[in-house]
């Protein structure tokens, strides 16, 4: 219907003739021109990076320390002698290891707030939203995604993540992410800020081979092998050898905002390009936005909100059947985002307002301390190496270069003579110690570096004997991590799950199928399509992981003190079913729940009837209720064999108070009752064949019948519940 236009009056409905619609994604610009400007914004922006902001030199240093490489630098460079210390503790490298599981340990939990907070079905939509996207938020695949971007940032001063519409993922398509290197991404140098859709530009180098460019990009072979000429041999056919198919290069991918003129008017445009030096690969819209629209008919009920019209109301109305009203037409655009954006998203922290990275970075911070920690500790291994002290020998005593080299004096088998004094002759230098301040230089190094990373009292070491100095401590190291989390984490998990309700408000046409693995182990289920996500929904962050982290600790503490319930305990510790792990505890704590325990978790007897029949015997549950039927007047029929479970609550049952109570009557059916049950054949415990039938005892006080007098009483197991406690 998007290409029908409707004329309403009283009594006319009007249907123009269909227009063929120009592709919504296609540009006018000339493609030399729009060459000519990316080159030019890329060539600038990489100038700006390297002559202003040192910017590749800095990645390049703060990666090899990160790595602990320096050592091998210092070498290539002929800064190091043969006999100096290849000392190395990397304090970087740990305290980086220790703040990533802060940072990630737990995922932060999502909540989808309904576009419309008293409309019912909005309410459910955003639950099921809800469940869909916060679990999936979890799973190990996008836990991978920021805990790489996360270890990126402190590095290259941005961590980048791309969500981008995978068409091969499952049935229809799916959205995905993928984790971009900050050194393939060029940026706007003087964006103020790290938001994507803030830039004018955005620039990554794609690594592919001749054939994947030839594959995605099919209608441009013959332009593309003749801009390859350079790089491998092409025939007079205009085609290469078949292995020079693989050969790698790299091509751009170029996300702009532009403007252009056309009949004095200026139009803006959100583009992507791809190029291959001057070869233009494609140019189209930003394909992640709903450009067209989609044409709607609705009308106003009594309570003056919008009804779609279907497409059976539509009929009925074109009939005469139904009345036409109030409709009217409008342009639905299947859009979450209220303005296109650039598929990117940047993990910034040390922000100065003044570019879209970082202005420095704690690793960055950290390298002098880090360069004084390799230093002293050489200094202190070279000093240990000379320990042994210097001999010095005289020529007074005859002795030549010959006979000192020929001298081991590490050797204490080796014995020196000498002619003359020998207080004249040799001499021995004591080596000059390590001091005590350098060992405090070195430590103090150790020490500021996890400081400053935020991670020493956070992960337990000690830096006071008072209690009260290490909470404190341990307090402002949690703000920092919060503050930390706050800006990378918690708002590339938002940015991300705000990507998937845009993809799945432009491209789930038809319903996708979410199976998930939920925090208590069961199976999700989840049916999402474009209808769910309505205008004015929203995604907020319940608790992030210093949150979690932090109720840990406290519920570890209160746990001490006895201060604190099982369930809230294995929640605030993040147990996996924290439920049945609180069922499995007060189970186990009962004093005759042991039975129990055994039979529900490590039987895995999930009912009652079950559980009965494990702890008292088979047919126990029968008998149960058979007992329940003759209290009340009722004989039950008789069962095909006489279970050792049920012969036993019947034992228990004739011997207790209930029975005694009862009409004499009813007293004699249930003994007539019993005497036909001696006569059955017993069943025989679970794997074993049956035996000869077997004597109900009768109750306490009452004679055995005469005809089965002569019969040996069988003998009753453990003593059990009786089957009113049951």
């Amino acid at each position: 219907m998007n290409t029908e236009d409707f004329d309403q009056t009283e009594s006319s409905f009007k249907v123009e003739e269909p227009i063929i619609p120009q592709d919504p994604l296609s540009i006018k610009m000339d493609d030399d021109k729009l060459i000519e400007i990316v080159d030019k914004w890329i060539i600038d922006a990489e100038v700006v990076w390297k002559s202003e902001y040192d910017l590749p030199a800095r990645r390049k240093k703060n990666e090899e320390y990160l790595f602990g490489r320096q050592v091998k630098e210092k070498d290539k460079k002929g800064e190091l002698k043969e006999y100096n210390s290849r000392f190395l503790d990397n304090v970087i490298y740990e305290a980086e290891s220790d703040l990533k599981p802060l940072a990630l340990a737990r995922m932060p939990d999502l909540i989808v707030l309904p576009g419309d907070q008293t409309n019912e079905e909005s309410k459910k939509a955003a639950k099921i939203l809800t469940e869909a996207l916060d679990t999936e938020a979890k799973t190990m695949e996008e836990r991978k995604i920021l805990g790489l971007a996360f270890k990126h940032h402190p590095v290259y001063f941005i961590g980048a993540i791309k969500p981008r519409w995978i068409p091969e993922k499952g049935k229809y398509g799916d959205y995905g992410f993928e984790v971009v290197h900050p050194n393939d991404v060029i940026l706007d140098p003087y964006c103020p800020t790290s938001r994507a859709e803030d830039m004018s530009t955005i620039a990554q180098r794609l690594h592919l081979t001749i054939k994947d460019v030839i594959i995605r990009f099919p209608e441009k072979k013959k332009e593309f092998l003749e801009a390859v000429k350079g790089v491998v041999a092409v025939g007079d056919n205009g085609e290469i050898r078949e292995k020079d198919y693989a050969t790698p290069i790299t091509i751009e991918e170029v996300w702009f905002t532009e403007y252009t003129e056309e009949d004095g008017k200026w139009e803006k445009i959100q583009g992507v390009v791809w190029k291959y030096k001057k070869c233009l690969l494609k140019k189209m819209r930003d394909p992640n936005w709903d450009w067209e629209g989609e044409k709607t008919l609705f009308t106003y009920d009594e309570k003056k909100q919008k009804q779609l019209i279907g497409e059976e109301q539509l009929r009925m109305m074109m009939m005469g059947q139904m009345d036409m009203g109030m409709m009217q037409q409008e342009e639905i655009y299947h859009n979450y985002f209220e303005n296109p954006k650039k598929p990117y998203i940047f993990l910034t922290y040390d922000q100065w307002g003044r570019t879209p990275l970082d202005q420095t970075s704690r690793i960055e911070q950290n390298i002098p301390l880090q360069e004084n920690l390799d230093k002293r500790g050489r200094q202190i291994t070279e000093m240990l190496d000379r320990a042994r002290g210097k001999h010095v020998w005289s020529k007074d005593g005859n002795l030549k270069a010959e006979d000192i080299e020929e001298m081991d004096m590490s050797d204490p088998e080796q014995d020196v003579l000498l002619d003359g004094d020998v207080n004249k002759v040799h001499a021995f230098i004591p080596s000059e110690q390590p001091s005590q301040q350098m060992f405090k230089d070195l430590n103090d190094s150790k020490d500021r570096i996890m400081q400053k990373t935020g991670v020493n009292a956070i992960t337990g070491e000690v830096q006071s004997d008072v209690a009260t100095t290490n909470q404190i401590a341990r307090e402002a190291n949690f703000t920092k991590a919060d503050d930390l989390v706050e800006e990378t984490v918690n708002y590339a998990v938002l940015q991300m799950n705000e990507w998937k309700m845009q993809f799945i408000k432009l491209r789930y046409t038809e319903k996708h199928l979410k199976k998930l693995v939920g925090k208590d182990g069961q199976w999700i289920y989840a049916l999402l399509d474009r209808d769910m996500v309505e205008d004015g929904m929203e995604i907020k962050i319940k608790s992030s992981s210093t949150d979690k982290l932090r109720a840990e600790k406290n519920a570890k503490e209160m746990a001490q003190l006895k201060m604190i319930d099982p369930l809230s305990y294995y929640e605030d510790v993040g147990a996996v079913n924290p439920k049945e792990r609180t069922e499995r505890l007060m189970l186990f704590m009962q004093p005759d729940g042991g039975a129990q325990y055994i039979a529900k978790f490590v039987m895995g007897q999930e009912n009652t009837g079950q559980m009965v029949d494990t702890l008292n015997g088979a047919g126990s549950t029968q008998a149960i209720q058979d007992i329940m039927m003759m209290q009340q007047g009722q004989m039950p029929q008789l069962p095909q064999t006489a279970d050792p479970g049920y012969i036993q609550a019947i034992t228990q049952f004739l011997e207790s108070p209930e029975f005694a109570q009862l009409p004499p009557e009813l007293q004699q059916q249930i003994l007539a009752f019993a005497k036909q049950l001696s006569s059955l054949p017993q069943g025989a415990p679970t794997g074993q064949p049956g035996t000869p039938p077997t004597q109900v005892p009768p109750p306490t006080g009452q004679p055995m019948p005469t005809d089965t007098a002569n019969q040996p009483e069988m003998q009753v197991g453990i003593p059990t519940a009786s089957p009113r406690n049951l």
